[in-house]
């Protein structure tokens, strides 16, 4: 695997391990944590499928305008989560329980994942319309 394949999937786990505690801290059985962090995580476990899947196709597909939107897409995600990850575990160490983070980390994480995926596919696609600009500026030198 690559080095960003790598990393992408990397950074999925430390997100869902992330979650995993945060449940697994305020005494939710370990099977209800574990299923709660693979369907909060879902949308990241797939842009992480999709960037490992353009690494394993191979070069011709790196350099596609797809790639980079499921790269930007990806990252966009994962700061999402993290972020979100994050204000949750500290209610859950300030106050001992979820508190009313419990009623809405599936409505923040997974129906708010569509904005952030979006801005980082915009993104990605700023950085692979400049990149495809420098190659063609390049070739006509």
């Amino acid at each position: 695997m690559k080095i960003i394949a790598k990393l992408c999937l990397l950074f999925t786990l430390a997100s869902m391990t992330l979650i995993f505690y945060t449940f697994m801290y305020v005494n939710e059985p370990i099977t209800e944590a574990l299923l709660f962090s693979l369907m909060v995580s879902s949308p990241l476990i797939l842009l992480c499928l999709g960037v490992i899947l353009f690494d394993y196709v191979g070069q011709p597909l790196k350099k596609t305008f797809l790639y980079y939107i499921t790269l930007g897409s990806f990252i966009g995600c994962l700061y999402f989560n993290i972020d979100f990850n994050l204000m949750m575990l500290f209610d859950a160490i300030n106050k001992g329980s979820m508190g009313p983070a419990q009623g809405y980390w599936l409505l923040i994480l997974v129906f708010g994942g569509p904005k952030p995926i979006s801005i980082g596919g915009i993104i990605g696609f700023i950085i692979y319309f400049c990149l495809s600009n420098k190659t063609a500026n390049k070739k006509l030198n």
